[in-house]
């Protein structure tokens, strides 16, 4: 065997082990990808977690979330402004979801149920005077994302109590 014919070998060799490499590599950008979208949507689904259990397990919360909801009449300066601080929150874990939602950084089953609820939540009367007033805390995009939700007119029963529960 001569020194070209040596040459060559190594040289398919090293080519093998190269595109090896290569393979592996991406597998493991792949798992790595799958496993960082996991965490972002259980990171998101922990924030809806924590925001729907201070709204629900709190009477007092309840009440101004209902009253707020409904731009209920009666609802005191004090609930009113205690009202739109729980949806800015709430809207700032929506603006997330968004961002996420662009870029593909959320699963898809746990970003239908969040947009769903979202759809309802921005359709109250309650949010619309919010909104009319904090919009301008979020970007332009998020923005003409939610007003294009208020256009579809959802129906929405704060706690999930409505019409089609009675």
């Amino acid at each position: 065997m001569n020194w070209e014919a040596i040459g060559a070998i190594g040289e398919i060799v090293g080519a093998l082990a190269v595109v090896g490499s290569l393979v592996y590599l991406a597998s493991q950008i792949r798992v790595s990808n799958i496993a960082a979208r996991a965490a972002k949507t259980q990171d998101i689904q922990n924030q809806f977690s924590n925001w729907y259990k201070a709204i629900y397990s709190d009477d007092e919360i309840w009440s101004i979330w209902v009253k707020g909801s409904n731009d209920d009449p009666e609802i005191s300066v004090s609930e009113l402004g205690r009202y739109r601080i729980i949806l800015l929150d709430l809207m700032l874990i929506f603006a997330r979801v968004e961002e996420q939602r662009q870029s593909a950084e959320i699963d898809d089953w746990a970003l239908t149920a969040m947009l769903s609820g979202r759809r309802q939540i921005v359709s109250s009367s309650g949010f619309k005077r919010f909104w009319k007033i904090r919009k301008n805390y979020f970007p332009e995009a998020f923005c003409n994302v939610i007003e294009d939700e208020i256009k579809l007119k959802a129906t929405y029963y704060p706690g999930g109590i409505g019409e089609d529960d009675t």
